[in-house]
């Protein structure tokens, strides 16, 4: 749910913050998506765009 916030919320910092405590924490890709989709529903284009970011995120730190 942190996650979703911070891409409602726009907040680069919270994202990677808190996506990388996800990925400690043993959170698919699946999950992290689904909690995107989720702040995209509620928030619109902007969290599209911060959703990107989060996913890439993901990616970048769970090699």
């Amino acid at each position: 749910m942190c996650i979703a916030i911070g891409i409602a919320k726009q907040c680069d910092d919270c994202i990677g913050f808190h996506v990388k405590a996800a990925i400690a924490a043993g959170v698919t890709r699946e999950e992290i998506a689904e909690t995107i989709s989720v702040a995209m529903y509620m928030g619109g284009g902007p969290s599209f765009m911060y959703g990107a970011r989060a996913l890439e995120a993901f990616d970048q730190m769970s090699v």
